[in-house]
């Protein structure tokens, strides 16, 4: 095995699997320069090389490696970033969950100041929608208590997110159209992404173009069919019912479409993964649970909101029907969402057929106020 080699899988198993120390994962990504004693090895690391103690040539970086100078490099593209830190994150094992954000909190710094942007409940509020499309890897996910469903952070286990290729600029301005407000545990509401306030908006001046909303988004487009439904709402109820219990945590409150449809199992083996079925029992589109079911689900009506129009990065994870998705005017990225107290909770990820929105089962489809937790 060659120096190259021996570095990188070793540098895997001691840094980036789940038993070390939190703080080392951090350390690790964050330091400008170190120097790494392993296997009767020495290697020097800085910014951008890695040399060991027995070659004159620098080393070719890779995998992990490639990362850790993204993390340092101000020309680095956010999303890429982050969503790599989180996939190699999400494995590890915690001594007190209630570290889910604070373990991470160093790399999230780092990021932010090198965007101008900051972060709510681990996530980059200038790009917001991208970051809430996490899927669970291989296993389910367990939910984690203190932190919101939304985020990463509320899900103990292994979570990725889809790759995402062209202009993100571009998707979000197009393709993303609700106006996310957040509701603090004293119940304050405002605006989750504000570039009129914020010190987003001065990153045009500062000529540093990472990705972000920009100044115009687009409205909903309603699909055919559904000329009747009203959507003159977006902003946030102040007052909320009585009964709606607090949260130690930002709840996201917004508007969007809400519809309604019956599950049949896809995979017998595939245990998170369900069909969708519409008021005419046609396919319409697939669910992934976040965790396996504990109950049987068969035949029982879930409740999804919209978030955006799907990227054709994601038309990979729609199956079957994929050779259709043209024909039913594309995909819509929605969140299965259940309620508990006035507040509702994410629990799975689904991608359906636009054109079938319309052929939802009662009450949907109807413009909406979420609360979600």
């Amino acid at each position: 095995m060659s120096r190259n080699a021996t570095l990188f899988t070793l540098l895997r198993g001691i840094v980036l699997t789940r038993n070390p120390t939190l703080c080392r994962f951090q350390e690790y990504f964050l330091a400008r320069r170190r120097v790494v004693f392993v296997n009767d090895m020495v290697f020097m690391q800085c910014r951008w090389t890695t040399f060991a103690e027995d070659v004159e040539e620098s080393l070719h970086n890779q995998d992990s490696e490639t990362l850790m100078f993204a993390i340092q490099s101000e020309e680095s593209d956010s999303f890429d970033v982050l969503s790599n830190v989180l996939f190699y994150y999400t494995p590890r094992d915690m001594t007190y969950e209630s570290d889910s954000l604070r373990a991470l909190a160093g790399i999230c710094h780092r990021v932010g100041k090198t965007t101008s942007c900051r972060f709510l409940e681990g996530i980059p509020v200038a790009s917001f929608d991208l970051y809430l499309g996490f899927m669970p890897q291989v296993t389910g996910l367990i939910r984690r208590q203190g932190f919101p469903s939304w985020s990463w952070a509320g899900w103990k286990g292994h979570l990725g997110y889809p790759t995402l290729s062209g202009d993100k600029n571009e998707w979000l301005a197009a393709n993303t159209w609700i106006v996310w407000y957040k509701r603090s545990p004293t119940g304050w509401v405002s605006l989750v992404w504000d570039p009129a306030v914020s010190d987003e908006a001065r990153q045009a001046t500062r000529g540093r173009r990472d990705i972000s909303y920009g100044e115009r988004r687009s409205s909903f487009q309603l699909p055919a069919g559904l000329e009747n439904v009203r959507m003159t709402r977006v902003m946030p109820s102040w007052d909320l019912d009585p009964k709606t219990a607090p949260r130690p945590y930002h709840i996201l409150q917004f508007w969007t479409l809400a519809i309604h449809c019956t599950l049949r199992k896809s995979i017998p083996k595939a245990e998170r993964r369900y069909q969708l079925r519409d008021n005419l029992a046609e396919y319409c589109g697939y669910l992934n649970f976040d965790s396996i079911p504990t109950t049987a689900v068969e035949g029982t009506t879930v409740e999804l909101i919209l978030l955006s129009v799907s990227s054709s990065n994601m038309f990979e994870y729609f199956y079957p029907g994929r050779n259709k998705i043209a024909d039913n005017g594309g995909l819509y990225t929605a969140l299965c969402i259940e309620w508990a107290d006035g507040v509702a909770e994410r629990r799975g990820l689904a991608q359906i057929y636009c054109n079938r929105v319309v052929h939802s089962l009662p009450p949907g489809p109807i413009w909406k106020e979420i609360l979600l937790g």
